[in-house]
């Protein structure tokens, strides 16, 4: 099962028991299903949002993420972001 396969089944198992809104199970339920579905989602990488490039360290670039907005730098946080734990994919446009 893919990450993509495995949130849609949390969000149909999310709207199955949804229609019991009174219930604190169900809450609790739903809670949880939610976070797990924030928790795949983090694993697939997101672009860093790039704001300054060094040309001659590319690791110095910074960026923000794009689930949190932190403010990030490629030498510090290459793989996840420091603050969420978004998986982040550092491309820098060089189209001029």
């Amino acid at each position: 099962m893919t990450n993509r396969e495995a949130i849609e089944q949390l969000k149909t198992m999310s709207n199955f028991i949804g229609y019991d809104k009174g219930s604190l199970v169900v809450s609790n339920m739903q809670n949880a299903l939610e976070r797990g579905i924030e928790c795949i989602e983090k694993q697939e990488p997101k672009k860093v949002l790039i704001w300054a490039v060094d040309n001659v360290n590319d690791s110095d670039s910074l960026g923000d993420c794009p689930n949190c907005r932190g403010t990030t730098t490629k030498n510090k946080s290459p793989k996840r972001c420091r603050f969420c734990g978004q998986a982040l994919k550092w491309e820098v446009n060089n189209d001029n």
